[in-house]
């Protein structure tokens, strides 16, 4: 008889897999006791499962951390420490043999941090401390994008119709400070490369249209960094890609190898498909320390408008679609799922 997976002759095998059937249960003995990290499930208590499937579905799957430090941990969130744990008991409930007891933790702060700069997280001081001594300054700096034109002298008959624009990121600093470098419009002044060239329009770069320049400084008010970014996915300048976007590398963090960085980018904003005003908004705020979200209502039928980037000039999705609770909650990215939960709770 030919040993499993042997084929007697040349054709095609077809296996069905039913998946219609409930799960096969292992046996009830006691199993081993896992304690570590997991992407998701209740913390600081155990819980007994018995098949892989209900796992994934409690604890989420297991993070590698390979390459993650430099990710984009504010919007994909936290992906940087290794979920061994979770590797552990996956590798046991693929056997089939007894169930695991899993202990989800939620991390633990480095036994050297002494003081509140140095724990586990991110702050950027509670209200915020803008301060021209670079050193001094904790605050949020955002940056807007104008279409380019002429407006003519104000009050004048050359005066054209003003230009409108739209916030397309928000930077966090702490004890540094960041600036656009480059030509400022209209009148064609270099910008004096300081914290003073902020609250000015600068013109995208020369050769390049809507690509502009960043200084990054530190707390001795030097550059420590000059960084060209753009809005285009995919490029080798993507704005996503060339900024710090994880808040754990804050200056002076032990937690990861005493990381001098002195901002993060937050949030930025590529595009919208509903068009809403301050009476469709029927819940919120709610907060979660560094991200605000709020409710909104619109008649069944508002036009959700696919168009392109604004600042790019080119089409990044060519679709949408509606989802129930559930599926929203497992697509999303983790940050967002507590979110999504109160949402659809408020409705």
């Amino acid at each position: 008889m030919p040993a499993r997976f042997d084929f007697i002759s040349p054709g095609i095998l077809l296996n069905e897999i039913d998946e219609s059937k409930i799960p096969e249960t292992v046996n009830d003995e006691l199993g081993p006791v896992i304690v570590g990290r997991s992407l998701t499930g209740p913390a600081m208590k155990p819980v007994r499962v018995k098949n892989l499937e209900d796992f994934n579905t409690i604890f989420g799957k297991g993070i590698s951390g390979k390459g993650t430090q430099d990710n984009d941990v504010w919007r994909k969130g936290n992906l940087v420490g290794p979920t061994y744990a979770v590797y552990a008991a996956q590798a046991h409930l693929a056997s089939e043999t007894t169930p695991v007891t899993f202990v989800r933790l939620l991390g633990e702060a480095s036994t050297d941090a002494s003081t509140d700069a140095q724990l586990a997280g991110w702050n950027i001081a509670d209200a915020g401390n803008p301060s021209a001594t670079v050193a001094d300054n904790k605050s949020a700096y955002g940056l807007f994008i104008i279409q380019s034109g002429a407006l003519g002298q104000l009050g004048t008959a050359a005066q054209t119709t003003p230009k409108t624009g739209s916030l397309a990121a928000i930077f966090y600093v702490n004890g540094g400070g960041v600036a656009l470098s480059g030509v400022v419009g209209p009148q064609g002044n270099p910008i004096v490369q300081s914290t003073a060239s902020t609250g000015v329009l600068v013109n995208s770069l020369g050769a390049t249209a809507n690509t502009f320049k960043l200084n990054v400084y530190n707390a001795a008010g030097a550059i420590s960094d000059t960084i060209t970014f753009d809005f285009t996915q995919g490029s080798k300048n993507y704005i996503r890609d060339v900024f710090n976007t994880n808040p754990q590398l804050l200056q002076a963090n032990t937690n990861f190898g005493l990381t001098d960085k002195t901002y993060f980018l937050g949030e930025t904003f590529e595009e919208s498909g509903i068009k809403i005003d301050q009476f469709d908004v029927i819940a919120g705020p709610i907060n979660d320390s560094w991200l605000t979200m709020w409710l909104a209502e619109v008649p069944w039928g508002t036009p959700i408008t696919i168009s392109v980037n604004p600042t790019t000039g080119k089409l990044e999705h060519d679709g949408y679609k509606w989802l129930e609770r559930d599926e929203m909650i497992n697509d999303c990215y983790p940050y967002l799922q507590s979110f999504v939960k109160w949402a659809f709770n408020s409705i």
